[in-house]
């Protein structure tokens, strides 16, 4: 009898230590990574300043440095996702430069290093809730360079937001269409600098295995203050074309419109650029990019020249991966400017040669 009190005694006991819901690991599928991206670059002339200018990947001169490092764990279940990632690198401190510094309680020193920093909901079978930090829904190139062709950026992903702050609806229409609403706190900011939200938009089609088409848009105010509205609206289009297994293209065409301060008039600009991807060997590649960003009026890259930032680029990249998680790079790429916008110690230029050598490494338990 004695024996028998005690045993249900430590039953209760044990019950009561346990946790009051027992999960299955692959219920939880957390997953855990980290990524390091070192580079060596250099320009064909010895710029004024070791910051490169126009750019934010590669963004240092002549110096061995880190691009882009991460540590980042991710979430998904049946309802739940969301993800966390901080990071660190010299295109962080370029890419993160224009947010504000004098608020308080949010500024540039406080979240820069917040790669991402989002929860999502499946409020639907097919539409997710996502909310806070997260990567932006414009353009080819990501963020994270060991998954792009080229090392560097088109000059249009430079010039288009990297990251997002705000909500937004992913809806999987068919198993090749996917919708995307946005509100965010403005244009590649998570301070704002008024207070008025913006709007986004993305669809993904996929029109056949071999080709897929991507449009998405933006919609917002871009003035420095709340004390004028300078609405911006963006467009981009993107198609890609997959013929064979070793070869890829990819060609973007955007257009983007900002009034001025003073006066209904409208500022424009335009960018494009065409991307092919060659796989010649086992673990080698090539990737060529063609490019050009058309900024007579100078709103987003201000030049003070006559003719603004009219650019035209063009890259080639050689890709040698001989582990699945390791990706060692060649670049070479130039610009030709319409005005000589680039400045060296000794001359201004309208042409600027860049090499890049880089290696990274991407490591993830999944």
């Amino acid at each position: 009898m004695k024996r028998a009190l005690l045993s249900a005694v430590y039953m209760v006991a044990s019950i009561g230590a346990q946790p009051p819901v027992q999960h299955n690991e692959k219920n939880l599928p957390a997953q855990f990574s980290a990524y390091v991206d070192t580079y060596w670059s250099a320009s064909a002339l010895r710029p004024a300043s070791s910051d490169r200018q126009f750019l934010t990947q590669a963004a240092r001169d002549r110096e061995f440095n880190i691009n882009l490092a991460h540590v980042a764990g991710a979430l998904e279940q049946e309802k739940i996702r969301g993800r966390l990632a901080l990071q660190f690198g010299t295109s962080v401190n370029a890419n993160y430069q224009h947010e504000l510094t004098t608020e308080k309680y949010s500024n540039q020193f406080s979240h820069r290093n917040l790669q991402e920093a989002f929860a999502g909901y499946r409020l639907l079978p097919k539409l997710w809730l996502d909310a806070g930090i997260f990567f932006g829904h414009i353009g080819v190139e990501n963020w994270i360079s060991h998954k792009n062709w080229n090392y560097t950026r088109a000059l249009m992903a430079d010039n288009t937001p990297y990251y997002s702050t705000g909500a937004k609806l992913s809806y999987a229409a068919t198993p090749n269409l996917e919708l995307q609403f946005l509100v965010l706190n403005g244009w590649q900011v998570i301070t704002p600098t008024n207070r008025d939200p913006a709007l986004g938009s993305k669809l993904v089609w996929i029109l056949h295995p071999q080709w897929k088409l991507s449009h998405a848009s933006f919609a917002g105010n871009a003035a420095p203050t709340a004390a004028t509205t300078e609405y911006r609206f963006y467009s981009n289009l993107i198609l890609e074309y997959s013929p064979l297994k070793v070869l890829q293209f990819a060609l973007s065409a955007d257009a983007g419109a900002q009034k001025n301060a003073a006066g209904e008039s409208y500022r424009h600009w335009y960018t494009g650029a065409l991307h092919v991807c060659y796989v010649f060997a086992q673990h080698w590649n090539v990737a060529l990019r063609w490019d050009y960003f058309l900024d007579k009026e100078q709103v987003l890259i201000q030049t003070g020249s006559e003719n603004g930032f009219q650019v035209v680029s063009s890259t080639v990249t050689i890709n040698f991966q001989p582990e699945e998680l390791l990706l060692l790079r060649g670049e070479y790429r130039n610009f030709f400017s319409k005005d000589s916008i680039y400045r060296f110690s000794d001359r201004v230029s309208a042409q600027e040669h860049l090499f890049v050598f880089a290696m990274s490494l991407l490591f993830t338990n999944h």
